[in-house]
């Protein structure tokens, strides 16, 4: 505890700390990215990382976060073939992403444990979106193993669900009856169980309802349980916020992939002398675009309520409603 103190009072040294352990995280991370959606292998087995070109094993210092890429020039030391920008990417997203967290709730927290569950947290999900991004699959070993794991954070966290603000009680506990008088274990666990639920029914509600009258799957099952670990570890309010971000982000990142599709389409026609067609780019741009993987702007979501729950909160409960109110007077 004096180590976590002392840290705390240092917060040049807690960031450095962080970056470095971002650093390897992107590390494990990309591996992870790359192995799990592989039949055959899996995250222990081979023990040692090898290039996914040749399969030569990797020497120790080839796995050096980001010195190696930049050492290596992002090529095989074996086969001399290119690795390209992921494993770099992944380096530094999580770099900067876990270094983020010194600003937050959990730096400040009275234990150590707030701030090592937002790492987790964030590794799992960085994780899960880059793989739903390139194979439309949400893992259940993180999906599902996000229930079990948000009730024990809930347990051993219980900040994660109720937050430091006068008169607030997490919403399911709120449905229980509880009250912020009552003690912060008992809110925690019972606002972690309830929310896991209903997050659950409500979401594949969701998904039932739009399924048929869109008549495509409109909402995948691995969005589904990805909420429902969700409300288990942030409770119900983090479930309908992060869902709201995530609609707002994913037609934004919809619509500029159909934008860029658009004109990579029309680029090319022209460059192979046909005749342009305005409605034919759009149509085709549109009909390809379309289809994007909803994990990441969900992630994306989770991530910003994670980092942000009271001003999350204080958004959409005041500023928003506030904001509305003066643009319909």
């Amino acid at each position: 505890m004096m180590l976590w103190l002392h840290l705390q009072s240092q917060p040049g040294l807690l960031l450095a700390i962080l970056i470095l352990l971002g650093m390897i995280l992107g590390s494990f991370a990309s591996a992870a990215i790359w192995r799990i959606p592989q039949e055959g292998i899996s995250l222990l087995r081979p023990k040692r990382s090898f290039c996914p070109l040749c399969e030569t094993q990797l020497a120790w210092f080839e796995n050096i976060p980001i010195l190696s890429w930049l050492f290596s020039l992002g090529r095989c030391r074996h086969c001399k073939e290119s690795y390209g920008f992921q494993y770099l990417g992944c380096e530094l997203s999580l770099a900067v992403l876990i270094g983020l967290t010194s600003l937050t709730w959990a730096a400040q927290a009275h234990s150590p444990f707030p701030l090592l569950f937002m790492v987790v947290t964030i590794t799992a999900l960085f994780i899960a979106a880059a793989i739903d991004w390139q194979h439309f699959i949400l893992p259940d070993g993180i999906t599902l193993g996000g229930i079990p794991f948000g009730i024990l954070v809930a347990w051993l966290a219980p900040s994660f669900q109720v937050w430091d603000l006068p008169q607030h009680t997490p919403w399911g506990a709120a449905l229980l009856g509880f009250s912020e008088k009552d003690a912060l274990l008992t809110l925690s666990i019972a606002s972690s169980c309830v929310s896991a639920l209903l997050s659950f029914v409500f979401l594949f509600g969701i998904r039932q309802v739009f399924s048929y009258l869109l008549r495509q799957e409109a909402l995948g099952l691995g969005d589904v349980k990805l909420l429902t670990a969700t409300g288990a570890l942030l409770g119900l309010e983090a479930t309908l916020w992060a869902f709201l971000i995530a609609v707002f982000l994913g037609s934004v990142l919809g619509l500029m992939r159909i934008s860029a599709l658009i004109c990579f389409l029309a680029f090319r026609h022209q460059r192979r002398g046909g005749a342009y067609s305005v409605a034919k780019a759009i149509s085709r741009g549109y009909r390809i675009g379309r289809v994007i993987p909803f994990g990441p702007p969900l992630v994306m979501g989770i991530l910003i309520f994670l980092m942000a729950p009271a001003q999350v909160h204080s958004f959409f409960t005041e500023d928003w409603p506030g904001l509305l109110s003066q643009l319909l007077s």
